[in-house]
């Protein structure tokens, strides 16, 4: 199992659902992202007579797991993640690493909207346990701790 340390952020000010309050609050979540890798192998073979034949045989799919960090912050009315660059696609990949994250809801359980790209892979926190969920078969689930954030600046 490879161990990363990636950092991925989101941002948003969303409103409870019960009480109207504004959230606003930082989390460290540490588990595990999951992708999809194909699983090939190059063949060569040679025949009684010398000759040979060369190609690749596919397996298929296979899910490849390995350590992640991310990091939520839901403050402002906006929200975003930087998920780790192995989950996303080569074609939806920005530069900054940063994904919006639309349909954004707050109730006292959980916080949940999607990613939007292909599939609009869920986002999914749960409030009680703290348990965050990025996607489906593929994606990350790890668990979220808050982080405290300092009222003066350290420097």
């Amino acid at each position: 199992m490879m161990n990363v340390s990636l950092v991925a952020i989101a941002a948003a000010s969303l409103v409870f659902a019960s009480s109207g309050h504004a959230l606003d609050l930082a989390l460290t979540c540490q588990g595990t992202a999951t992708i999809s890798r194909d699983n090939q192998a190059n063949v060569r073979a040679k025949s009684s007579t010398g000759e040979t034949a060369t190609g690749t045989v596919d397996f298929g799919p296979s899910l490849q797991r390995f350590d992640a960090v991310v990091q939520v912050s839901i403050r402002e009315g906006h929200a975003k993640v930087k998920i780790p660059a192995e989950l996303v696609g080569i074609f939806v990949r920005k530069r900054d690493g940063w994904y919006n994250i639309d349909g954004m809801s707050v109730t006292d359980e959980e916080i949940r909207g999607h990613l939007p790209m292909m599939f609009n892979p869920p986002v999914v926190i749960d409030r009680m346990t703290g348990r965050i969920e990025i996607g489906r078969a593929t994606g990350f689930n790890g668990q979220c701790e808050v982080e405290e954030r300092p009222s003066v600046p350290k420097f």
